[in-house]
């Protein structure tokens, strides 16, 4: 993954190389990446570099990546707040949609539960079935409000669980 590394002070190359390289390579291996390193930043010389020049810094095992900027961290780490952002609204929009079907719940069982509804299906045994089946689907519809909610709330954390594991690849 191409990252950034953005010259603060003039340096020359010995000096861009020891900001740049890993201590533990040397040799053909530090040449190689020196050369990665031109190849990318034909625009740069690399000998007399002066503050503010931007370096793009190819991957490899030779460059330290502490000392450098991922081009699309700050791409991800938006990404990353909008979908944080879309989660928190749906989570608001499904709370409220559960929230409304509840008060409806509510109002629908205090009718059917209310005294002057019992006293006309006391003369009717099939509406007393019907309406005591009705209270039952209420509460059946109180339970996958309550399992929605749950699958929902889990979705969320896997996905952002998920970004904050890609955020250390991209990073």
């Amino acid at each position: 993954m191409l990252r950034t590394f953005v010259v603060t002070e003039s340096m020359d190359q010995q000096t861009l190389s020891a900001r740049l390289f890993d201590g533990r390579f040397r040799g053909g291996q530090s040449d190689a990446a020196l050369d990665a390193l031109k190849r990318a930043n034909p625009h740069a010389d690399l000998t007399k570099l002066k503050p503010g020049t931007v370096l793009f810094v190819p991957d490899g095992p030779v460059f330290k990546v502490n000392a450098t900027a991922s081009v699309s961290a700050a791409v991800f780490d938006d990404f990353q707040k909008q979908i944080a952002q879309a989660l928190d609204e749906a989570t608001a929009d499904l709370k409220s949609g559960i929230e409304a079907r509840a008060a409806d719940r509510a109002g629908i069982a205090a009718f059917l539960k209310g005294a002057a509804f019992r006293r006309i299906l006391a003369s009717d045994e099939v509406v007393k079935q019907q309406a005591d089946a009705a209270l039952g689907a209420l509460g059946d519809e109180e339970e996958q409000d309550k399992r929605s909610a749950e699958t929902f709330e889990a979705a969320t954390r896997s996905v952002a669980s998920a970004l904050a594991e890609l955020g250390k690849v991209i990073r």
